[in-house]
Parts: structure tokens; sequence; C-alpha cells
């Protein structure tokens, strides 16, 4: 997976938080990676191609990956900010579904930016939505799920 983000803090900041939060409160086997302009050359070959090796991998990136990158088996491009034009949103995209593999791609818009939505539209370009509302009721467990579960691994 690669994630998006729009400024070179915010991939520091939400690569530590996820490393801290997610790697700590379980055992995941999920790798994590920030790649952003401010890195040497160096640092960005060596993170490139540990992504690249890593078989559960989650890049946190700025726009310094939307070209000229092959990253053949990406599942997953999640634009947490919009990508300004729709040449760029293509551009990332096109980082999954390499070599006629299938791929999916999730874009964050706040309501703000759904005007983004008819830039897209005017491109060819029509994301399905998918409501936050609806995303969230998949993450909650009523009390009443939790003691329904509880009841039905007795035995």
């Amino acid at each position: 997976m690669i994630v998006f983000l729009s400024r070179r803090d915010s991939v520091d900041f939400h690569c530590d938080l996820f490393k801290e939060c997610i790697l700590s409160f379980s055992e995941s086997q999920l790798a994590f990676f920030k790649l952003h302009g401010n890195m040497s050359q160096q640092e960005r070959t060596a993170v490139f191609k540990n992504f690249s090796q890593a078989k559960n991998g989650i890049l946190l990136c700025t726009d310094v990956a939307a070209r000229g990158l092959d990253l053949p088996h990406v599942n997953w491009i999640v634009q947490y900010n919009t990508p300004g034009n729709p040449a760029d949103y293509v551009q990332r995209v096109g980082r999954t579904a390499r070599i006629s593999l299938e791929g999916n791609a999730l874009l964050f818009l706040t309501p703000a930016e759904v005007a983004y939505l008819q830039t897209l539209k005017q491109h060819g370009i029509r994301p399905e939505e998918l409501l936050v509302e609806d995303v969230l009721k998949t993450l909650v467990v009523s009390p009443d799920n939790k003691a329904r579960k509880k009841t039905q691994e007795r035995p």
C-alpha cells in the first residue's frame, strides 16, 4: 500500500504514529516506510528497495513517489490529500494495477473538497462514493453484538 500525503511533516508524523500505535498494540507483520523529498538520494533508494522487498508494507510518501518508480506489487493507493490536478491523480493511482494487474485506490475528501469530484469527472474519472458513516458502522461493535458473541462462544 502507498499512502500519499501532502507534506513531509505529515509523512513523518503519520509514519511514526502508525508504527507506534499499530505495531505496539498488535502482532502485525506490517512494515512502515516513509519517503519524501527532504531525504537524501541514498536514503530514498534504501527505502524504495526495502519497501519493494517487503511482504506486507505501507509506504507513506509525498509526490516524490508518484512518478518514475516501478513498484509492481502495490495493491492499494490511498490519497489522504487531493493531488491537485487530475494528471497527478492518475500518476498516483498508476502506482497500482501494474503489468495488467488490478489495484485499488481510495481518495479522502473533506466536505470542502467535494468539488474535486467534478474536476475528475471532467477528465473521465468517476470514483465511487464511500461515506465515512458507512465505514464507521463496520468498525463499531455495539454492546448487544458483544453480548451475543460471548453467548455464542460458550460451549
